[in-house]
């Protein structure tokens, strides 16, 4: 964790940080080895105390700090390639003024021996940002205090590795599977573009996205080690798609991997957000297929990025993401309010919950040893105008203004409670919404098969629409019809989650899957997703 707050940390502010409190500089020396003032100097090393502590606060070690003080102090080795380049950069400075003392090449293997052996006094700052007493204390004085406990740490050869003991493995859970592209995405600006991930047609499971405002797909809290793979292919094309992840309860997507309007592959990371790089560059985006693999650490906000098999960066760090569960997925691509196609498949995201003493670890909620199943539902069969209907042929043709009558037959599994209430409706797509719906049935826990009859005056316009059965466990009929949650009191209508106007690829979801995730008006204002069971007839009207 020390070696990561450093690598994150500004060059300007890390080096005069490094002199200080590994080598014991002084500001005038300081001063005068960076050509700066000795006021730049204090300020320089004020600033770098202040990232630190913001770097602490961020990945959830405050706790771990207060304990160093009060208790012993522990020491990790830096690898000798992060200290080789400390003392590379060092030794490339310029030349100091009269009176100072130089750092010549030849002294880098001492220098790397002896900063190792400082690492103590970085922990020392690592948590005197809570305790200003230990802000100042020396290496030296630390030996003699009876009260500190201390490991004194050799220099490393490079190459080799020192041995740590391998934490407990948390148990892996699977959080979207092969296969489940198409189910429970959300668009994150419903009011300017609805687009989400619909199937190519094609062979396989690709899924294709064109969406310049960006679409999320909801999880269960995940802490821990998260982990995305996904194959991704896109065009070169000056248009920009992202990858990434939702974080903590929020809906706005925090991006990790992107193709730049550029065509270059690039990363988001804090040490380029220091550079003035929105992305760190790694590749050439030509068109082709690539599988991505995202490793993210939620207790400190690091991951590691890996591109067809090879990895292009470790330990990449994102502060603000730091603590945070994975909430979902989140996808974007586009320029300037218009969409642009980003086709992907084999998405697979899971997680290694953190195990007990695991860096920085946050205990997780617990969760249930299986996930409940989502409720679903099932054409079996019917018949609407004479014209029979089934799961491979769920569509009816008629003329403008005609009737629609006949009835449909539903498999309905309800997976909740048996004290929930699971209420389930019928609903057009066209007509007034909090008139138009009809109440099918109160159904208990478990598998039912449930007749649903209809009655309706087909639209006058041509065009296609649907028939949608829907059901979900809320109170009564009304708050499933119009998609809105118990809690708020009443149901809320025209306000973008009735049922009625589910956009097409949310319907298409409930075709295909006999389940949507749905946007539904939670009791704080906001829209929350909700799985619900859920088919559809489609009405063709031409005349």
């Amino acid at each position: 964790i020390v070696e990561r707050g450093l690598g994150a940390m500004p060059s300007d502010l890390r080096l005069p940080l490094v002199m200080r409190y590994m080598t014991g500089d002084s500001y005038t020396a300081i001063a005068e080895r960076l050509s700066i003032s000795e006021a730049g100097a204090r300020t320089r090393v004020r600033r770098a105390r202040a990232f630190f502590s913001t770097f602490i606060r961020r990945a959830g070690m405050e706790n771990d700090c207060r304990e160093v003080l009060r208790s012993h102090l522990a020491v990790a080795p830096l690898t000798v390639g992060f200290i080789g380049e400390l003392a590379r950069t060092l030794g490339q400075r310029p030349t100091p003024r009269d009176g100072a003392s130089a750092r010549s090449p030849s002294s880098t293997a001492q220098f790397a021996g002896y900063i190792a052996g400082g690492v103590a006094t970085t922990m020392v700052l690592f948590a005197g940002v809570y305790g200003a007493h230990m802000m100042y204390t020396k290496w030296g004085d630390l030996k003699q205090a009876p009260t500190a406990r201390y490991v004194e740490v050799a220099s490393v050869a490079p190459g080799s590795h020192l041995a740590s003991p391998t934490p407990t493995r948390g148990r892996v859970r699977e959080l979207i599977k092969p296969g489940e592209e198409l189910r429970g995405w959300i668009p994150q600006e419903r009011d300017k573009d609805t687009s989400l991930p619909r199937s190519t047609g094609g062979p396989g499971s690709v899924a294709v996205f064109a969406n310049d405002f960006g679409a999320f797909k909801r999880v269960p809290a995940a802490y821990g080690e998260v982990t995305l793979d996904v194959r991704v292919k896109t065009r070169a094309t000056p248009y920009q798609s992202d990858i990434g992840f939702l974080f903590g309860g929020g809906a706005e997507g925090e991006i990790v991997l992107s193709k730049t309007p550029g065509n270059r592959w690039g990363y988001r990371s804090e040490a380029g957000r220091v550079r003035g790089e929105d992305y760190v560059p790694f590749s050439a985006a030509t068109g082709g297929w690539h599988r991505f693999r995202i490793v993210f650490r939620t207790w400190d906000g690091s991951y590691d990025l890996m591109m067809d098999g090879v990895v292009v960066t470790r330990d990449s760090f994102m502060p603000w993401a730091a603590g945070r569960p994975i909430t979902g997925v989140y996808l974007h691509s586009g320029r300037g309010d218009i969409g642009e196609p980003m086709y992907f498949a084999d998405m697979d995201l899971s997680v290694r919950e953190a195990a007990p003493g695991e860096m920085g670890a946050p205990s997780p909620p617990p969760s249930p040893s299986t996930p409940r199943a989502f409720d679903r539902m099932q054409l079996a069969s019917g018949n609407l105008n004479g014209q029979n209907l089934s799961p491979s042929h769920p569509t009816l043709t008629v003329s403008p203004g005609s009737r629609i009558r006949g009835s449909l037959m539903v498999t309905v599994t309800n997976e909740h409670e048996s004290s929930a209430g699971f209420h389930v409706i019928e609903t057009p797509t066209w007509g007034d919404h909090a008139s138009s719906y009809a109440v099918v049935a109160h159904l208990p826990s478990g598998r039912h098969r449930v007749a649903v009859p209809i009655d309706r005056e087909a639209p006058h316009m041509p065009g296609t629409y649907y028939v949608i059965v829907a059901g979900a466990a809320e109170t009564s009929p009304a708050f499933v019809a119009s998609g809105t949650n118990w809690p708020v009191g009443e149901p809320r209508w025209d306000d973008g989650t009735d049922i009625s106007g589910w956009s097409e690829a949310l319907v298409q979801e409930a075709m295909a899957t006999g389940t949507a995730m749905a946007p539904w008006l939670g009791d704080d204002g906001g829209e929350q997703p909700a799985e619900v069971g859920a088919i559809a007839v489609r009405v063709v009207v031409e005349n």
